[in-house]
């Protein structure tokens, strides 16, 4: 009884000269870079409209009552005037940090109260203040942003190898 066998295979020579062209495809991120920002953003929105991912802890009777008095309404927490979520979720805004090159991306905020940090203070509270962290990127937004990273490697790939390789059949 005949076998079918199925045999993949790559050349030395080729298969290296194809890992040295798309380390040169592989110079450039900044289109999937840019879409990571964007569903950075998109989280850091979700984020504030759900008040913490956990949820934060609940303003003090005190905090609620001053907010009223100077106009700002009972909450939502951290959105005074939304500037913290603006200098997160909106490029341009101020404090918001969106920095993109070839090969990374940095982005968040560095809004500040005089010498502090705004995003700082309420991550990690105050004797006076319950911790809120404000950047907790959720585990969903965390896959989107790695699959993009991810597809461009292997559309790279993919373009890079195509139709490489030989395959034999036989018994």
């Amino acid at each position: 009884m005949a076998l079918l066998n199925f045999a993949f295979v790559f050349p030395e020579k080729e298969l290296a000269a194809g890992f040295v062209e798309m380390s040169k495809r592989l110079k450039d991120f900044r289109k999937p870079l840019r879409e990571a920002a964007s569903d950075f953003e998109k989280d850091m929105d979700e984020q504030f409209r759900k008040e913490g991912r956990p949820k934060w802890s609940p303003l003090k009777p005190s905090t609620i009552q001053e907010r009223i008095r100077l106009g700002y309404g009972k909450g939502p927490i951290l959105q005074r005037e939304g500037t913290l979520k603006r200098s997160l979720t909106t490029p341009g805004a101020k404090g918001h940090i969106r920095e993109i090159s070839k090969m990374s991306l940095v982005i968040g905020t560095d809004l500040k109260i005089g010498k502090w940090n705004l995003a700082r203070i309420h991550t990690e509270g105050r004797e006076d203040m319950a911790a809120r962290p404000v950047m907790r990127v959720s585990d969903a937004a965390l896959k989107r942003m790695m699959s993009r990273i991810h597809q461009y490697v292997l559309k790279n790939a993919a373009d890079t190898f195509k139709g490489f390789g030989y395959v034999y059949r036989g018994g």
